[in-house]
């Protein structure tokens, strides 16, 4: 199935130029920093009119994530601090230990107040790409984040940065339906309902769908959900992408399914007319990713890179 050339739904990085994505930042650091709240220590004992600069370096090795959020709110009007950067990394750069990341020069007080939420934001953000580049490294196929994530849509940036795919920005923007709502629902009704989805009285919601997915546990009810959408009736237009996801499939299960898919003839239906893609998830990290990495799926999908990621170090030093 997998094919390089086909755009993945999975791929939302066009949110990161949105105002909803601008404002995210903006929001994240100004809850940090009033968090944060008076720097008592910093106005005990230095000068309020004092200027400095200060040095960010590396102290590990990584890639680089993070400088654009910092850059961005930096030069806004809701960036109430009197600081400059003069960044000498962008994101994507490979970095190594000593190396210097950037200057920052301004009031005294204000650079000590930003010190922890700058080296936070370039700690975790790239700690994320650092991780989604070494798994990128050893897998044919392309891999995608979740929903797990602590910093919600700048994980999902940390992990573009890295070269991985964002997955869904969050519930608004794909339909995606799980156990949880097997289990709440209906898996026929919800079929059903899937087939009319045109006729939701929602408009403004409908637009917003940038392609259904369906997870599936098991080859039953992967063929139930194949079928859905290759008849696809709902879609006159053919507006959709669709996903499958083989949730905690064994990699002997995926191979097996596959093979039967292409005796079937069905691999080259799903994906010449019906833009059907197939994700696999479940239990998937670094260490058993080369499992899993050539079956046969387009995108595969990890928690790992956002709900155990290890952070990257840095420093700031006068």
């Amino acid at each position: 199935m997998n094919n390089k050339e086909i755009a993945l739904p999975h791929d939302r990085s066009d949110f990161f130029t949105t105002p909803q994505y601008k404002i995210a930042v903006i929001d994240f650091f100004l809850a940090e920093l009033m968090h944060d709240g008076i720097d008592i220590t910093s106005l005990l004992f230095i000068s309020p009119t004092k200027k400095s600069t200060a040095t960010i370096f590396a102290k590990q090795d990584g890639i680089l994530a993070g400088q654009e959020e910092i850059q961005f709110f930096t030069n806004t009007k809701e960036c109430f601090l009197d600081i400059r950067f003069n960044w000498k990394k962008k994101d994507q750069d490979h970095i190594k230990i000593g190396d210097v990341i950037c200057e920052i020069s301004g009031n005294t007080i204000d650079i000590l107040n930003i010190e922890r939420v700058a080296l936070n934001m370039l700690s975790r953000m790239s700690g994320i790409a650092t991780t989604t580049k070494k798994i990128l490294e050893k897998s044919k196929t392309p891999i995608a984040g979740t929903r797990k994530t602590q910093w919600s849509y700048l994980d999902k940036k940390a992990i573009f940065v890295g070269g991985g795919n964002t997955h869904r920005m969050g519930l608004f923007d794909a339909v995606l339906v799980k156990e949880n709502h097997l289990i709440a629902g209906n898996k026929q009704d919800i079929l059903k309902k899937l087939l009319n989805i045109q006729k939701y009285e929602s408009k403004e919601i409908i637009e917003n769908i940038k392609f259904i997915e369906f997870e599936v546990e098991n080859t039953q009810e992967f063929y139930e959900v194949l079928q859905t959408f290759l008849d696809k009736k709902f879609d006159t237009k053919n507006q959709y992408q669709y996903v499958i996801m083989l949730d905690n499939f064994s990699p002997q299960h995926i191979s097996d399914l596959f093979l039967e898919l292409e005796n079937k003839k069905l691999n080259k239906i799903m994906r010449n007319k019906n833009n059907i893609f197939i994700e696999i998830s479940g239990g998937i990290t670094e260490k058993n990713i080369e499992h899993y990495s050539n079956l046969g799926a387009d995108v595969i999908s990890l928690g790992s890179l956002t709900h155990s990621v290890t952070p990257i170090d840095f420093s700031l030093r006068f």
